[in-house]
């Protein structure tokens, strides 16, 4: 699966020439959902060349690969929906099951700016991940969301088809129109899965590749050796 995950990312980078960053570090003090946040941390400091950094989870596929994540996401949103702050976001992520009230940190896209690095610092220090977020990172972000007024000003929340579709129905069912995958949409992600994506993958992978939205092996061999 990590295979198909990573050609399809390296795949869509290439045909919009973009780059792909791959960091395969993993901070072992915390659980693995932490290492995105150390990744994008460290990338911002490395890449100042690079303006946004859209990341996306190893459990998320790109199905729709000519559809631009700038003219997608970023040009639509990265002034942000509220009059009220009359500024460029720094960090556009997508909503989750609650709607506007909620937020999945699977598929997210930030600026890279001071104020970007200083909030990943804020995140991963964060003194309370431990006891009280059963999401962790995701939770911890969307609290200084909820009770921070300069992450409300730096932060907007996106429709999740746009870049973060789930393929079936963790949401509540009336809610399914705003969350689950339909043709088109750009990204399936399976959050939530955990080690269940891997008895189900081989499935969805051919109904995926019938489709003609993922790769066969011979075009993964020519991206992940």
């Amino acid at each position: 699966m990590s295979r198909i995950s990573v050609a399809s990312k390296l795949n869509y980078a290439k045909i919009h020439g973009y780059h792909f960053i791959l960091d395969a570090a993993i901070d072992r003090t915390r659980s693995g959902h932490w290492s995105k946040i150390v990744t994008l941390h460290s990338a911002m400091h490395t890449r100042p060349d690079i303006e946004w950094f859209w990341w996306l989870d190893l459990d998320a596929f790109i199905l729709e690969k000519y559809i631009d994540i700038y003219e997608q996401v970023i040009k639509k949103y990265q002034w942000g929906l509220d009059k009220k702050y009359n500024i460029t976001k720094d960090i556009l992520v997508s909503e989750d099951c609650g709607g506007p009230n909620s937020f999945n940190t699977g598929s997210f896209l930030i600026r890279n700016s001071q104020w970007s690095k200083n909030a990943m610092r804020t995140v991963y220090e964060h003194q309370y991940w431990t006891r009280h977020y059963t999401n962790e990172e995701q939770d911890v972000m969307f609290w200084l969301y909820s009770n921070h007024d300069d992450w409300k000003k730096q932060v907007q929340i996106f429709p999740m088809r746009l870049a973060n579709s789930f393929p079936g129905t963790p949401c509540r069912k009336n809610e399914t129109h705003r969350v689950q995958y339909q043709n088109g949409d750009m990204v399936v992600h399976y959050a939530g899965y955990g080690g269940g994506l891997s008895r189900i993958w081989p499935n969805e992978l051919e109904k995926w590749r019938k489709k003609g939205k993922l790769l066969d092996e011979t075009e993964i061999d020519i991206f992940v050796k």
